[in-house]
């Protein structure tokens, strides 16, 4: 299991998926993942270059495996307002640059959601429409990581979501070329398998070209009981898709599976992430997580939205007393 815990400005309960996180890797001791984010919205912790840098530091210390940023959704930078590449963020890449730290780093978004007349309608009730003049848009967020790896070229990141450029061959080429250190994930994004289904011949040379750098995911969260069936036929569709060249329905799409080579799909599901981020998981301890979970109910007290994470963070108290 991979737990990715990315915060955003706006607080609420991704506040606490850090120490949930946590949590997780002691109930999964040497099976759970979990991959830390900054905090941008508990006053006592700084946001400065250093005080970045210092979160950081923290989460390794605590034994995060990784790190995750959520910073490049537009909805995110608009709240944080700072670029990808502000100087802010300059002591941070350059500590995971130098301890060859995991980033896992969402970027931009699907082309179509700046685009009005394209934009899904699931994608305008979430508020994901992003083309109104008042968001960074999908070219500016790509030249401000294309500036940080240029800045900080040995960064060791895999991009979310194929980096929202499965309607791109020919750039997806281009930038896994230009940049050796980084990965692409294929967590869905469902336009990304759309995409790769206009095109199966050309995509299945991709991924047998690429098969070192390409790393199955799910995006999936806790399931509620009555959700299960369908992330099962969701995850199922995804296999289906990748182990064979079957045409089937998928929702509205239908999607012409890519039939990888079993040597690739070895690599895809489980070999390339091992090599990224390691064959077993960091350990960590109840005493360390306890102390975290504890610092941060106190630093919480000082938030405005501490209403809405002290409940859950005093939860993850509760059951770390129970270990």
């Amino acid at each position: 299991a991979v737990c990715g815990a990315g915060l955003t400005a706006r607080g609420g309960p991704s506040t606490i998926q850090n120490d949930t996180s946590l949590l997780l890797k002691l109930l999964q001791p040497g099976k759970a993942y979990a991959f830390g984010g900054l905090h941008y919205n508990l006053p006592p912790i700084p946001c400065d270059a250093a005080g970045l840098a210092s979160q950081a530091e923290e989460l390794l210390a605590d034994g995060f495996d990784g790190i995750k940023m959520i910073e490049g959704k537009p909805s995110t930078m608009k709240a944080l307002k700072r670029p990808l590449n502000s100087p802010t963020y300059d002591e941070f890449y350059s500590l995971l640059e130098s301890t060859q730290t995991p980033l896992l780093f969402h970027v931009a978004d699907p082309e179509t959601f700046w685009d009005a007349e394209q934009c899904p309608q699931w994608a305008h009730n979430a508020g994901w429409f992003w083309g109104d003049g008042t968001f960074p848009t999908k070219q500016a967020l790509y030249s401000q990581v294309d500036d940080i790896l240029n800045r900080h070229p040995k960064l060791r990141i895999i991009f979310a979501h194929f980096y929202f450029m499965s309607a791109d061959v020919e750039g997806a080429r281009a930038f896994l070329d230009r940049w050796p250190n980084v990965s692409f994930d294929i967590t869905p994004g469902l336009e990304m398998y759309d995409n790769f289904s206009q095109a199966v011949n050309v995509w299945r040379d991709f991924f047998t070209s690429y098969q070192d750098r390409i790393i199955f995911g799910t995006d999936s969260i806790y399931p509620l009981r009555d959700t299960i069936p369908k992330q099962i036929e969701y995850f199922s569709n995804i296999r289906r898709f990748l182990e064979t060249d079957a045409v089937f329905a998928f929702g509205e799409m239908t999607w012409r599976g890519l039939a990888l080579d079993s040597d690739v799909l070895a690599k895809i599901y489980a070999g390339n992430f091992a090599g990224f981020v390691g064959s077993k998981p960091k350990q960590v301890s109840v005493s360390a997580a306890t102390a975290r979970c504890k610092r941060m109910i106190k630093h919480a007290q000082s938030s405005p939205e501490r209403d809405n994470i002290l409940p859950g963070l005093r939860d993850v108290l509760e059951k770390l007393s129970e270990l």
